[in-house]
Parts: C-alpha cells; structure tokens; sequence
C-alpha cells in the first residue's frame, strides 16, 4: 500500500520522499516543499488514490515520518487549523472502518504540516548538537547511589 501511495503522490507532488502507514486508515508524507500548495496537492492525491485512508498528514522532509513523536510536533508547531487542514464529507470509505456509515460513507481529513511559506524561512527546530550527545556518559548518571 505504501508503494502505491508513493507512486500515486508522485505523480503529483514529484518532491516527495516517503509516505509511511503507521496506524490503520492513516498516511504520513514527507515531501521536499518547493512551492506553497503541495502539501495539499499530496493530501489529494493520497486521499484520492486509497479508498482505505480516512487521514493524511504531510510534512516537510526535516521531519522523520517513522518518528511519530516529530510528526506530532509538526502537526502542533506548524499547523494552524483554519488554515491546514482540509475536511471531505461524505466520502467513500472502507467497510473495515468501524465508524463508517452503514452505507459506507466516511470522512477524510487532511493535514498541511509543513512550514508556511517555507522551511528555510520558518523558525528552525532546536535541538543539542551531536557533539555534545557525544560527550555524555550515561553510566556516569545511572545507578549512582542516592
């Protein structure tokens, strides 16, 4: 299923990089953002191209898509609802979806988690540089007496 998505995706948004299914009827996308849109052209495209998908969510490639905890932050940092997120009513989903209708209506949400306008002009992400991870000795904390 991911390898159809990533094909479909791609024929849309040819920067995308991966898409992961990390829990049922859900997508995530990392795309490389040249221009504002293409995340919600891959939204589209992904929620067009599975029946099976009730969300989307795309991020920028900075983001680990295989890090559920980074997608979250994404969605909590770069997201402003009015705005990112995309709702289609009344949509045919999956049998196997328990919160389907009994005539198989769903609907579909999509989520623009990518910087706006652009990563190279969003606030960057913090984080402790290598070297100093390099220089921790775990031992050194762990097991000491108290």
């Amino acid at each position: 299923m991911e390898a159809n998505l990533l094909r479909a995706v791609k024929a849309s948004v040819p920067t995308v990089l991966s898409v992961r299914i990390p829990a049922p009827f859900t997508v995530f996308i990392s795309i490389e953002k040249r221009t504002e849109g293409q995340g919600m052209n891959a939204i589209a495209a992904a929620l067009g191209a599975e029946m099976y998908l009730k969300n989307a969510v795309v991020v920028d490639h900075d983001i680990n898509i295989y890090d559920t905890h980074r997608v979250l932050w994404a969605i909590s940092t770069r997201v402003q609802p009015h705005r990112d997120i995309v709702l289609i009513p009344y949509s045919r989903g999956s049998d196997l979806d328990p919160s389907c209708t009994v005539d198989g209506l769903t609907s579909r949400m999509g989520i623009d988690a990518t910087a706006k306008p652009s990563l190279g002009e969003f606030t960057p992400r913090h984080q402790i540089p290598q070297k100093i991870f390099d220089r921790i000795e775990p031992e050194a904390y762990l097991n000491k007496p108290v």
